[in-house]
């Protein structure tokens, strides 16, 4: 077989194959889903069962128990607390909602005046179209009030995340041992420097994260209720779920925060700013250095890339999985690369 055609049968095989690759992952998507979230939910877990087993000397199955037994726990806290006073202000939001859209449009039509004084001619077209905008809103944000019956609806999908959970939770030490005795013995070291690489950028960044958002989103609804800001709870629970989002989900956290700050009710809007500043370094010069440590040490502009892929294939899921992936890419680049300089320098020697 000639040279050119050999090399366009190869192609074509290569492209059948990732074209059958794509279409396998495509049906299983919600299987992967599942595992992903599970995976997720064990990185999360681990550190209370090696802490139980290493301190305490709590026997492995008993660790494991406890250890789910508290992600249960939370769970139940979430949807007994969490879901019906987010309901409860997503309620009372839809409610003010046409007030607060007059204010901005008061707002908004003496900043016209006032610049028309001084010859600056500015029409703020976003005027006219605020009782569009109010329309399309409302039901929006209807909708999300009721997404948390949305979200007890998928039981079956809730009851397959917890038995993966467990039993990935009660089996991870021997995955991680049985992956690493089925390679040849010569590379049975690498393979426990490439896990423990994944461990750290993926575990790693998966608890950093919880960790920042639990705490963001603490300072913020606390410090909008100490100042007596309206809807302080739904505002510290939006910056923590926008924090999830680097470099950008501060900005779009501090949104909806001013547009409450319109209102009469409200404290001033300077303050609100401050408060959001102080947070925003916070989290960027003291939380993220703290808790994420070396894990997923990658430029703010792959990061926005890998979400945004990530985004593109997975949803939410995939934004938050593509950026330790690339993490680990990153270290395992860097890992072969130390091993082939030691080598270099062995043969030099």
């Amino acid at each position: 077989m000639p040279e050119n055609l050999r090399n366009i049968v190869k192609i074509i095989i290569l492209v059948i194959v990732a074209i059958g690759i794509i279409w396998f992952f495509t049906s299983v998507m919600w299987v992967v889903s599942l595992f992903a979230l599970s995976l997720l939910i064990v990185y999360a877990l681990l550190p209370i069962v090696e802490l139980l087993k290493s301190r305490l000397k709590v026997p492995h199955g008993l660790s494991v128990g406890i250890a789910f037994l508290i992600f249960i726990g939370l769970i139940v806290v979430f949807l007994i607390v969490v879901v019906p006073i987010t309901i409860q202000e997503v309620e009372n939001i839809i409610n003010d909602l046409p007030l607060y859209f007059s204010e901005v449009q008061f707002q908004l039509e003496q900043l016209e005046e006032t610049l028309a004084e001084f010859d600056i001619d500015i029409d703020f077209i976003y005027v006219e179209s605020i009782p569009q905008i109010l329309q399309e809103l409302q039901p929006a944000l209807e909708r999300v009030a009721h997404l948390s019956l949305d979200f007890v609806s998928g039981l079956v999908n809730i009851l397959l995340v917890f038995l993966i959970v467990f039993f990935l939770l009660y089996d991870f030490h021997n995955i991680r041992s049985n992956i690493v005795s089925v390679c040849p013995p010569k590379y049975q070291d690498q393979a426990r420097d490439i896990i423990s690489i994944v461990d750290t950028n993926f575990g790693g960044y998966i608890r950093g994260t919880i960790i920042r958002l639990f705490v963001v989103g603490f300072i913020v609804g606390g410090t909008m209720y100490i100042i007596g800001m309206p809807y302080a709870f739904l505002l510290g629970l939006f910056a923590g779920v926008m924090d999830i989002f680097p470099y950008i989900g501060p900005y779009i956290a501090v949104i909806p925060a001013l547009l409450i700050s319109l209102s009469p009710l409200a404290p001033s809007i300077i303050l609100v700013i401050i408060i959001y500043a102080l947070v925003q370094a916070l989290e960027s010069f003291v939380l993220s250095p703290l808790v994420l440590g070396k894990a997923v040490r990658i430029k703010p502009i792959t990061v926005l890339v890998c979400m945004l892929t990530g985004q593109q294939i997975a949803g939410i899921l995939g934004m938050i999985l593509f950026v330790p992936l690339a993490g680990i890419i990153r270290s395992l680049i860097l890992y072969y690369q130390e091993r082939q300089e030691i080598s270099q320098e062995k043969m030099i020697v």
